[in-house]
């Protein structure tokens, strides 16, 4: 058992297989099973006698006594004809006697009067009009037997051979017929020139050997002769002769004569043999048996086959399984002598025999012969053995009387010279001398062991002829001939058909028995079930249900409903199927295709029009009328009551359920319940129609269906199961209402366990189910009876659609019986490439075949492997429908017209198996097959609409461009909506391919998009779409890493961990399945296209990628010339084709062609795919912001945000891999864009700026690095380092060398964006090499106010031993701003170095402050600010000494923007020179260029500068100890340095040089 959900589908699927399964064991036992597969076996040998005339009137009797001792009837006559008036007339003149006899295969009876000889039609419609006549014979006709041609010597125009035997010859005369019918066709005799024997004696009686075609006769000498045929006569021997079995050298033409007088002298010396009076062929048994007037019976064995003096095998009726090769003129049939060589067995009879009959071997396979006797016992006979003397001898198994106590109607009569007995069944005529009228005896088993034949082995049926004074002269039986030979198919009987009742009633009409008397003909049918059930129908209502009653008593309840079933669907077995389309299409090699002569319309695979006769219950006017009622097409009134029966009787299944515990024990015994065990029986009605489709397709069920170059099942077999399901889809249609229509549904909301069995379902049910289903107190919930009727709706719905599928496989089968060889061929064989698979992709290669299925595994295939997995049933139509297709538009001159029609039969008779899409797909193949054929030109390259265009399509003229255009869209419009069907079928590659051939390239690459577009419609194109972009975004991580898992997770995915994978759910597998599907396509067929497209048309190219970049972007989108609009709304495969348009390519023209079209396509997905990949594609968003879409916000927005981004994975070739280069730009081009635009710059500006301190510091880390200096190889504790490297974090290290912090430092600043903080303190780690300006420029760029960060700076850059000071100096002064810098501070150290440098005044600052940026006004008032600190700090303190410097320098007195040793180094004096060389320099700069301050600007800085000059003098000379500090002269000088004395002098002087010129130039201005 398997536990899956109890939803609908699971037990239909389960339902189906159980079906097939069932009826395929059906389909066995109906093949296996005889005619006495219903008969009931006795308890004894008894015979019951019923009369033809008491049972009908039974039937219809309102008689209770009557209808209580109904009989029903075995027999009835269907057709009463006189012989015509010629051959009346003929008897009437005969004056040597009258001879006639039947010929049921041919449906001719003879009569031959004296030398003439007359066959009449007894079927035909003329009434038995139809007759012909023979009179070429001199001697009276003693014998006619109708044969087969043994051989090819009598022209294709002879069907049938009539031997004529007279007195003295023996002729062979041939039979033409009009049709194929044999029935319905005119016959006419044709004289065979040397096919005539002269005979010693008359032969009495000639037969055929079916399988070897070998002819025998019996002669009135009591010899047993064989004719031997040859195409031409020889000089020992003509074309017909004879040889006697049984004497010497018989075979030998000469040597034959010396036998036949050794055969003379023994019958002159010994008693004369008895004439032979009959004569026997068991061609199965390859036995002869003859019987003679005295009743002795011979057996002669046929060893071997005839064989030719070539060594060919001369056995054409009928042909073997491989026939024979037409035999050559002049070759001579030579028979051997195996009669004569093998032992004869004979026996002797003591009552008078009659005749004698060959036993089938499906009836018995012990006795061989059966021999009627005068008084109508029937001697069984059974295989020779060798008795105590070792002859051969014949043995009686079994004596089978005819009379009875119920019938001395006999008495006083005996057999006559007419019977005929077959198994079971035998048929006689019974005479009496005294009295003149002669009863006609039929006997058989059976039908069904009912009231009042239960006790009965046999029951007798008698009749009388037309005529108290007609005798029965020949009796023959006409087999149930099959359905489509009934149509006039040339078909033999299938065996197993022929031999099983229960198949018969499906597959033949009723056998009928043929009684030919003296006044005419009477045809009876023998009834079978089926015809009794349907006499029952047609007799009284009142008496329908006790009658069935009793056939309920003796057969299966499933078989009474499976006749009640082929009744109420119009029991198409009674007569021949109204005219179902039987057409099927004739394939030639060399021939074009064509189809039958039959023109009518193609109808539907199963015809359900039988016609139904509106009839009364009221009695037929005679038994004729009412055998001609059962056996024509069932009433109306008679298929409804079937129906109304069914339903009533037959319906319901059967539920039966028990309590079970663990293990399967009954709950009886541990009182625990756990589970409830339901078993539901399907009803008779369900068995019965399964039944059904068991014997429908017995024959073809177990059978391979295709071979090679060949359909492999018989063409009567299909055709025989065609007509059967009918019964059962009819029946299944009638019963879909009430029975199983398609709302019937079983559903149970929990799990548990069923189990389908041939006619049952078995069900566990849980006492407890999830969710606690309690039912008034019930411990569990069993099934109830509408929950087992739903249970069978699924069983026959499941049969509806097998039914369905065998249909129209079969009926596929039917319409390829002229296929050729080649077209299998190509069902096994890949198409050549260019044809099928796409050019531009050879890895999308496909073959004719249908699906995944291989040749191997079709061809081993029977139709129930096909019927258990339908999509390879569907695959194979599909695959031979392609090959079909293929195999004509292979030809030069295909017939479109026809194979269209081939097309359409196909379509209606296999609606299920070749579905819309398929016909949509062979339409469209022959379509553009024949614009291809058609096109009688091309349109030059100048002139193409997207390809190459094929003209014409029935003209030459090039006016019809458009029109074969309009063609060419009407076709692709067809295929457009089923593209994504197309793909899963096949069928898209090579439809793709002929438009591609057609120069059709855009209609082609449309396919695909609409193919990869359905793969995913709706909620699923998202999921695809997470799936894609996470696959982008971590194609290069490995299973099992978190990134994976996050994605998933991101794309909605969530599932249990396997081996570090996420098990996708359904949604996500799907999804993922899409996304395949989706980049095979448009990667693999539709950029192999365009690849195609770039090598022939690079305009053509453009314009399918990248339509006209100047239109503006409203109209661009509406540019349906362009592949993006084909397809719109895929937003996957947009960005599949983005993908392939920014691949790599090693020519760099191409690759940045491509690039091009990729920015200019009017793709609605562009700016998604750009956003999502902005990191990757570099600066192309914000182009489109500010180039198509004019957004210059978003534009810069978006620059800002790729420049600070940490481009990962980004393709930084083209910027020589510097990511710092690559920020730049993106800066660079937002500030261009924002000034163009008139937009702020406030959140560029300083960004860019710290990017170009970024990469400076990155270029000094890296002068470093090249340097190659021995510090890089010193170790550094990781401990002491801010910032630990990568490679120390990663392996532990506790040392580094200087070498890692550099490269990590240089990573650092390469890879990211770094903050001022950052770089402030990775410069200050190379302040010795340009460290410090980096860091002022960091001040300066962000504005620094306090000054305690300038200070150690500039103080490094002065004290840094490369530098002198005025290099530090203007090294300084490049970075000055306006905030912070403290200018003061750094012409500390300028003049401390000048004073140093010449102590008496130097204008070497002054200069380098007026080469720099700082403005004068500001180093102007600076100089002031340093000469107002040293008079302070001096006036402070007055006694100020050397030794007061290290105090000075720790109390921090002085401004903190002045240097303590220019305080401490520099005179007072010096500064105030410095001062004033810098305001008159000012001051000269501005009077010369007429930009001097006002008058009173002008006067207040020269009143100051004078004040200071007044201030420093006596603070000078205090310093140099000229003065007290009270202004007082000193008692004594100071030893002082007269230098440092000398120097303060003449600086005073050129101070006072200075201040005098300053008065000078303000004067000149006029202040």
């Amino acid at each position: 058992m398997s536990i899956i959900s109890a939803a609908a589908d699971n037990f239909t699927e389960a339902g189906r297989k159980s079906v097939i399964e069932a009826a395929a064991a059906e389909g066995s036992r109906a093949l296996s099973a005889s005619s006495q597969s219903i008969r009931r076996q006795s308890l004894g040998s008894y015979s019951s006698r019923v009369s033809v005339e008491a049972a009908v009137d039974g039937l219809f009797s309102n008689s209770q006594d009557a209808q209580k001792q109904t009989a029903l009837p075995h027999f009835l006559p269907v057709r009463s004809l006189k012989w015509p008036d010629p051959i009346v007339a003929m008897r009437n003149s005969a004056k040597c006697g009258v001879l006639s006899g039947l010929m049921p295969s041919i449906s001719r009876a003879w009569a031959a009067a004296d030398n003439r000889l007359m066959l009449w039609n007894y079927s035909s419609a003329a009434g038995g009009r139809d007759f012909s006549s023979y009179d070429d014979e001199t001697e009276p006709i003693v014998a006619v037997s109708l044969i087969h041609p043994p051989g090819p010597f009598f022209g294709r125009l002879v069907r049938k051979l009539l031997v004529v035997c007279t007195q003295k010859s023996l002729t062979i005369v041939g039979l033409a017929f009009g049709g194929v019918e044999f029935a319905s066709s005119t016959v006419r005799f044709i004289p065979l020139a040397g096919f005539s024997v002269q005979t010693p004696h008359a032969m009495l009686k000639v037969e055929q050997h079916s399988i070897s075609g070998r002819v025998f006769a019996a002669c009135s000498d009591g010899n047993l002769y064989e004719c031997l045929f040859q195409s031409a006569e020889t000089l020992l021997r003509g074309k017909l002769s004879l040889t006697r079995h049984g004497i010497f050298f018989g075979q030998t033409p000469i040597l034959s004569s010396v036998g036949k007088l050794i055969a003379k002298a023994q019958s002159a010396l010994f008693k004369r043999q008895e004439p032979l009076c009959d004569l026997v062929v068991d061609s199965h048994r390859n036995l002869i048996f003859t019987l003679d007037q005295a009743g002795t019976i011979s057996m002669w064995e046929i060893s071997a086959a005839t064989v030719t003096t070539d060594g060919l095998p001369s056995a054409p009726v009928p042909a073997p399984a491989s026939a024979p090769p037409v035999m050559l003129p002049g070759t001579v049939l030579v028979a051997p002598d195996p009669l004569t060589a093998v032992s004869v067995a004979t026996t002797h009879v003591e009552a008078k025999a009659v005749s004698i009959h060959a036993v089938s071997r499906e009836s018995s396979s012990s006795c061989v012969l059966v021999v009627v006797t005068r008084d109508g016992t029937r001697l069984r006979l059974l295989r020779p053995s060798n008795d105590w003397s070792g002859r051969a001898v014949l043995r009686v198994e079994e004596q089978i009387p005819l009379r009875c106590p119920a019938m001395p109607i006999l008495a006083d009569r005996e057999v006559g010279d007419a019977s005929w007995c077959r198994d079971d069944l035998f048929v006689c005529g019974y005479r009496s001398e005294a009295q003149g009228n002669e009863v006609l005896v039929l006997a058989s088993a059976p039908v069904a062991a009912v009231h009042p034949h239960e006790n009965a082995d046999t029951v007798i049926t008698t009749a009388s002829p037309a005529s108290p004074a007609a005798r029965v002269e020949a009796i023959d039986f006409e087999a149930s001939p099959h359905l489509s030979a009934a149509r006039g198919e040339v078909a033999a009987i299938n065996p197993a058909v022929a031999t099983s009742e229960s198949l018969q009633q499906l597959f033949c009409p009723p056998a009928k028995v043929i009684v030919l008397h003296s006044d005419g003909m009477i045809i009876y049918v023998k009834l079978r079930l089926l015809e009794v059930v349907h006499c029952i129908l047609l007799g009284r209502s009142e008496l329908r249900g006790p009658l069935l009653k009793r056939i309920v008593s003796a057969v299966p309840r499933s078989e009474l409903a499976l006749i009640l079933a082929t009744i109420a669907a119009g029991a198409p077995s009674l007569s021949s199927l109204p005219g179902r389309d039987r057409s099927a299409v004739v394939f030639a090699d060399s021939e074009p295709l064509a189809l039958q002569e039959d023109d009518s319309p193609v109808s539907r695979r199963l015809s359900y029009s039988s016609p139904m006769r509106p009839t009364t219950s009221a009695p037929p006017a005679s038994e004729a009328t009412l055998g001609r009622l059962i056996c024509s097409s069932v009433s109306a009134e008679a298929a409804q009551a079937a129906l109304d029966h069914l339903r009533a009787q037959f319906a319901m299944p059967e539920l039966k359920e028990q309590l079970v515990s663990e293990g399967g024990v009954s709950a009886d015994v541990t009182g625990l319940p756990t589970h409830i065990v339901s078993e539901v029986t399907m009803s008779p009605m369900a068995i019965a129609l399964v039944q059904l489709l068991g014997r429908s397709c017995s024959h073809v069920l177990p059978h391979r269906c295709i071979g090679k170059g060949r359909v492999a099942l018989k063409p009567r077999d299909v055709s025989s199961a065609l007509d059967a399901l009918q019964t059962c889809m009819k029946t299944l249609d009638l019963l879909r209402s009430d029975a199983w229509g398609d709302g019937a549904t079983f559903y149970r909301p929990f799990h548990f366990e069923f189990r389908w069995e041939a006619n049952k379902v078995i069900l566990s049910l849980p006492t407890n189910p999830p969710g606690g289903a309690y039912n008034g107190g019930r411990v569990g919930v069993g099934l109830s009876n509408a929950e087992a009727a739903l249970l069978q709706a699924c069983r026959l719905r499941a049969l509806h659609g097998v039914a369905s599928v065998a249909g129209e496989l079969l009926s596929f089968f039917e319409l390829l019986k002229g296929v050729p060889p080649a077209a299998y061929d190509r069902v096994w064989k890949p198409a050549p490439s260019g044809s099928v698979a796409s050019p531009v992709t050879p890895s999308t290669q496909r073959t004719a075949a249908a699906g995944a299925s291989s040749p191997t595994t079709l061809e081993l295939k029977t139709l129930a492997d096909f019927l258990r997995e339908p999509q390879l049933a569907a695959d194979l139509v599909r695959g031979v429908v392609r090959a079909v297709v293929e195999t004509e538009r292979a030809r030069s001159v295909p017939q479109w017209e026809q194979l269209n029609r081939f097309l359409e039969a196909v379509r209606t008779r296999c609606p299920d198996l070749i579905s819309s899409t398929d016909a949509i797909e062979q339409q469209a193949t022959m379509d553009l097959d024949r614009c291809a054929r058609l096109a009688s030109q091309l349109v030059p390259s100048s002139q193409r609409g997207g390809g190459l265009v094929p003209l014409g399509l029935g003209t030459s003229s090039a006016t019809d461009h458009s029109a074969a255009l309009s063609r060419i869209e009407a076709i692709s419009g067809t295929l457009v909506n089923n593209a994504g069907a197309l793909l899963q079928s096949g069928a898209l590659p090579q439809l793709c391919a002929q438009l591609v051939s057609l120069g059709q390239y855009r209609q082609a690459i449309k396919l695909w998009l609409h193919a990869a577009y359905q793969q995913d419609q709706g909620a699923a194109a998202n999921f695809t779409f997470e799936c894609y972009a996470q696959q982008k975004q971590h194609a290069m991580l490995t299973p099992g890493q978190a990134p994976i898992q996050d994605s998933l997770a991101a794309a909605g995915v969530s599932g249990p961990m396997e081996r570090g994978f996420i098990v996708p759910s359904q949604t996500q597998a799907r999804a993922l399945k899409a996304l395949q599907e989706k980049r095979a396509i448009v990667q693999g067929h539709v950029c192999g296209i365009l690849e195609t497209v770039w090598t022939s048309d690079r305009r053509l190219f453009a314009q399918l990628l990248s339509p006209n970049r100047a239109q503006d972007d409203a109209t661009a989108a509406n540019d349906l010339t362009s592949i993006w609009q084909l397809q719109p709304q895929d937003r996957v495969a947009h960005c599949l084709l983005f993908d392939w348009l920014l691949l790599p390519r090693s020519d760099a023209a191409v690759a940045r062609h491509l690039r091009q079209c990729f920015v200019g396509s009017n793709s609605p997905w562009l700016e998604g795919y750009l956003a999502q990949n902005a990191t990757v594609l570099g600066l192309e968003l914000p182009h489109f912001y500010w180039k198509r879409r004019h957004d210059p916000a978003q534009a810069i927005a978006t620059y800002l945000s790729l420049a600070q981004s940490p481009l990962a994975g980004f393709d930084i070739s083209s910027f020589n891999g510097d990511r710092l280069a690559f920020r730049l730009q993106c800066l660079g081009e937002a500030l261009q864009c924002a000034r163009e635009n008139g937009a702020d710059v406030s959140a560029i500006e300083p960004l860019m700026e710290n990017l170009l301190i970024q990469r400076e510091l990155s270029a000094i880390a890296l002068r470093l690095l090249e340097s190659q200096e021995a510090c890089l190889s010193s170790e550094v504790p990781v401990a002491s380092l801010r910032r630990v490297p990568t490679m120390a974090r990663t392996s532990g290290q506790q040392t580094v060398t200087q070498r890692d912090v550099i490269q990590d430092h240089l990573r650092l600043l390469t890879d990211d964006v770094c903050s001022p903080e950052d770089m402030f303190d990775l410069a200050m780690l190379y302040r010795n090499v340009g460290g410090t300006e980096v860091q002022l420029r960091i001040l300066r760029s962000n504005r620094v106010e306090d000054i305690q960060f300038y200070v150690p700076v500039i103080d490094a850059t002065f004290q840094r031993p490369s530098l002198s000071r005025q290099d530090a100096g203007r090294a300084v002064l490049q970075h000055y701003g306006p905030v912070g810098f403290p200018l003061p501070y750094v012409l500390s150290y300028l003049e401390e170095e000048a004073f140093h440098a010449d102590p008496r005044g130097s204008h070497a600052t002054l200069e380098l402050l007026a080469s720099s940026t700082v403005p004068p006004d500001v180093w102007v008032d600076a100089f002031r600010g340093l000469c107002e600190c040293i008079v302070d700090a001096w006036t402070r303190q007055s006694n100020f000494r050397v030794a007061q410097h290290q105090q000075l320098m720790q109390s921090k007195q002085p401004l903190p923007h002045v240097h303590i040793n220019y305080l401490v180094n520099v005179s007072a004096v010096y500064a105030l020179h410095s001062y004033l060389a810098a305001l008159n320099w000012l001051v000269g700069q501005r009077v010369s260029s007429a930009a001097a301050r006002s008058t009173s600007q002008l006067r207040g800085q020269y009143q100051q500068a004078k004040e200071l000059f007044e201030r420093v003098l006596p603070v000078t000379e205090v310093r140099l100890g000229l003065l007290n500090s009270d202004g007082t002269k000193p008692m004594s000088q100071p030893s002082t340095n007269q230098a440092a004395v000398q120097t303060a002098t003449a600086c005073f002087g050129k101070t006072k040089t200075l201040l005098d010129h300053m008065e000078r130039l303000i004067s000149s201005t006029g202040a």
